[in-house]
């Protein structure tokens, strides 16, 4: 299923370039930028569009025709379109161990000898990358998909443009101002809606199965969360051979994610000194991660497995086949490595 979608989203910009005709030179930079986004990944959001489908419908995951394909294919244009933007908000140097579009278009304007600012033409090209992947996205949705699957993926841009905003709001207070439930929205918005609500339910619509969203969402939602924390924590103790980032990463970016809000619940004055000191350097990573493990691992690891136990629980709605599949699909939120 993973290299399908992977063809399809491959095939989906080409087609969009297609149409567009030839163009100048210069634009191939932008063009090879997109190419490179949508390359590799784990095509998460693709396999939820298929999985919806697949629960609609009752056949097995990834028994669908290229029609469903070219719309998992859009959802995962999308969000190369998102993650271009995102790295540019957090200044990322790094996505999936390769240079982020910034960092790329700066390169290209230093190696090039331009005149002007070689960031600022960075920071417009990725942006520009985003806005062309997103285009693709809806370009493809387009010719795809049903009134209620468009109005559903417009509304997917919406919310991850909410809660990035929320996300970025947050990360402007003073450390003593966590607040643990403006962190929890950002996540809901921006990870569990985003990352595999919207998904999911753009494969229950395009099967003809709008009665089912509820209840499907009781249960994928809790776990979207638990998706979200996860990745959290990979930010701070992941590999990054395995994570494609680099090690503590949301320690030197100074992320204000729920693990760093429960570790400074419940530290000391000295670890809240030293948090507060540390956070945003590369010098204090080790030591924040030590802190880290002392006092903020483990609460945050017993909230993913309440919201993991939440989805489990709403299962009991569900019919047989639909346990089964979705039943497949929480590992691969709730217990990741990468």
């Amino acid at each position: 299923m993973v290299e399908r979608i992977g063809d399809h989203t491959q095939a989906a910009l080409t087609d969009l370039i297609n149409t567009l005709g030839p163009t100048q030179e210069p634009a191939d930079a932008l063009v090879t930028a997109a190419r490179d986004a949508i390359a590799g990944g784990k095509r998460l959001r693709g396999l939820w569009v298929m999985l919806g489908y697949a629960l609609a419908t009752g056949r097995a995951w990834g028994d669908c025709d290229d029609s469903i394909a070219r719309l998992a294919g859009a959802a995962e244009l999308y969000q190369a379109s998102a993650l271009a933007h995102d790295d540019l908000i957090d200044h990322a140097q790094t996505r999936r161990g390769r240079p982020t579009a910034h960092v790329v278009f700066a390169q290209m304007h230093r190696d090039q000898g331009w005149t002007g600012d070689a960031g600022e033409f960075g920071t417009a090209g990725a942006l520009l990358v985003g806005d062309f992947l997103l285009s693709a996205a809806d370009f493809t949705a387009t010719r795809v998909a049903n009134p209620a699957v468009l109005r559903q993926l417009t509304l997917m841009h919406a919310e991850v443009a909410l809660g990035q905003y929320l996300d970025i709001v947050n990360e402007q207070p003073a450390l003593d101002h966590f607040d643990l439930d403006v962190i929890m929205e950002v996540i809901r918005r921006k990870s569990a809606r985003y990352s595999v609500v919207h998904p999911t339910v753009l494969g229950l619509l395009v099967g003809g199965r709008a009665d089912m969203v509820e209840t499907v969402q009781r249960v994928i939602e809790p776990w979207g969360i638990a998706f979200q924390l996860r990745d959290d924590e990979l930010g701070v103790f992941g590999d990054p051979q395995t994570t494609g980032k680099p090690a503590g990463g949301d320690l030197i970016e100074g992320k204000r994610t729920a693990l760093l809000a429960l570790t400074w619940e419940h530290a000391s004055a000295e670890q809240r000194h030293a948090i507060a000191t540390l956070i945003g350097s590369p010098d204090g990573v080790i030591d924040l991660q030590g802190i880290i493990e002392q006092v903020g691992r483990q609460p945050h690891e017993q909230l993913i497995d309440t919201v993991t136990q939440q989805g489990r629980d709403a299962l009991a709605a569900l019919d047989e086949h639909s346990r089964t599949l979705l039943s497949e699909m929480e590992p691969m939120l709730t217990t990741r490595r990468a």
